[in-house]
């Protein structure tokens, strides 16, 4: 659907914007923050938007054809939407700050992740400069309640989105017999929970194979030799799926039961993982990181065990084996709740605030 209908024929009539952020060049990246820049530039293109990019991957590799991009920009351009990483913000931030404060551009950060009120509470300084911005979109309600606390007025809630098509309650396919099947589908690293999900589920088969689990995603260097191990010993029950395009995550995860999410790390924004698995209609069993509760309901759209007690994962993972009609049953509330996170719902609000001023 071309969202030109809904704010009428010429809303992009003047409408140029430069996005700041990481896109990789021409290599293959699957991280959040390379997902979302891309993400955002091909949807604000698909509505006609001019969009000139900026990647942050040139910064070290070609810091003087970066520089020159840069500066050439600063003539032809008034709106920036910057993305960027904890290392982005503290190199860029004070740039950013002056193009803002005093060569009259309209900057509209939009923040990667759950770490910018922690961020600016312990820096007097970041919180000055980010104040100057025409807006700081946040992926979290709670983000821009801390912010605004803070004195950050211009701190707006604005959901992660990605572009894909979420199921119909028509498409969603049948429940079929055991075993349950899980899948992750994230970077391969332990800080992801992996190692715990494969040895959870491997107590839970010790008898019989109840469940199966398929990884997904690109395998961190550093973890390579231990998930290697791990599948080779625990391959009755254990697979690697491989490298999913972002295109093709709905058709894949709509076939499992449940996406497993048992981070170790706490500080999780708001991730892509669970808005595939909603537009997949796919349950989600997760570890209660600091914003988990904003997207995931217990018992509705998921199961949540506490952060603090790692070793309720392997009891609900049992409790989802023991119940798969229940779980089955959360997938059109899952639907729901993956519509939040669709293009068709949010970049209008993007749009209405590149138009606001």
């Amino acid at each position: 659907m071309n969202l030109s209908t809904k704010w009428g024929k010429n809303y992009r009539s003047n409408m140029n914007v430069v996005i700041l952020g990481h896109f990789g060049g021409n290599k293959t990246f699957n991280d959040g923050q390379t997902v979302k820049t891309r993400t955002l530039y091909h949807a604000l293109l698909s509505e006609g938007v001019v969009v000139y990019p900026l990647d942050t991957y040139d910064l070290k590799r070609h810091p003087l054809r970066f520089a020159w991009r840069f500066w050439s920009s600063l003539f032809s351009y008034k709106k920036y939407i910057v993305l960027l990483s904890a290392n982005g913000r503290k190199f860029l931030f004070p740039v950013l700050y002056v193009l803002a404060k005093y060569v009259n551009k309209q900057i509209y950060h939009d923040s990667i992740g759950g770490r910018l009120a922690d961020e600016t509470a312990q820096n007097i300084r970041f919180k000055k400069q980010i104040s100057a911005f025409a807006a700081n979109w946040v992926e979290s309600p709670l983000i821009a309640k801390k912010l605004q606390e803070q004195g950050v007025a211009n701190a707006i809630y604005l959901p992660n989105f990605k572009e894909i098509l979420p199921l119909t309650a028509s498409e969603l396919p049948l429940r079929t017999s055991s075993p349950m099947r899980f899948c992750t589908f994230s970077r391969v690293m332990k800080e992801k929970g992996i190692t715990d999900a494969i040895l959870a589920l491997a107590e839970l088969n010790q008898k019989k194979i109840r469940a199966t689990l398929t990884v997904y995603g690109p395998v961190a260097v550093e973890y390579k030799t231990e998930f290697k191990q791990l599948c080779q010993k625990y391959d009755k029950f254990c697979t690697y799926g491989g490298v999913i395009s972002p295109n093709d995550s709905v058709a894949v995860l709509k076939n499992y039961d449940m996406l497993l999410f048992p981070t170790r790390w706490y500080g999780e924004g708001m991730p892509g993982t669970v808005i595939d698995a909603f537009c997949a209609g796919l349950p989600i069993l997760a570890r209660r990181w600091k914003y988990c509760d904003e997207m995931i309901a217990h018992l509705q759209t998921g199961l949540i065990y506490d952060f603090d007690k790692p070793q309720e994962l392997k009891t609900w993972l049992n409790f989802a084996i023991t119940h798969p009609q229940e779980i089955y049953a959360m997938r059109k509330a899952c639907l729901a709740a993956g519509k939040v996170y669709t293009k068709a719902e949010v970049l209008p609000q993007i749009l209405q605030g590149l138009n606001s001023l």
